[in-house]
């Protein structure tokens, strides 16, 4: 994960630091029965995917987004949940702009 963050600087330093506190803080939110596998940032909109030991565990995960500077506030409201060939159960999130006050 540093390497990826050092290379992350390199190759755009001024979005560098907005999405290396995005990778600290989905760090920080590990949950024992989910995998992050995928993280997309394209301009405002964040998708991200992996691998959960049950349905409950990402809306759960999820809600803990909002003690995180990069992510609360941000809705999510594409959410797929599906099953693999090998029966493992996959998630999908995707969002919405900030909402501004």
């Amino acid at each position: 994960m540093e390497l990826m963050l050092q290379q992350l600087g390199v190759l755009a330093p001024e979005r560098g630091q907005s999405h290396a506190l995005l990778l600290r803080e989905l760090a920080g939110l590990s949950a024992s029965g989910l995998a992050l596998e995928r993280i997309r940032v394209e301009g405002v909109r964040i998708t991200l995917g992996g691998e959960t030991r049950s349905s409950e565990e990402v809306p759960a995960w999820v809600a803990r987004f909002g003690e995180t500077r990069t992510l609360a506030g941000k809705a999510f409201p594409e959410f797929l949940l599906s099953r693999d060939p090998k029966g493992r159960l996959l998630f999908q999130l995707g969002s919405l702009p900030k909402e501004t006050p």
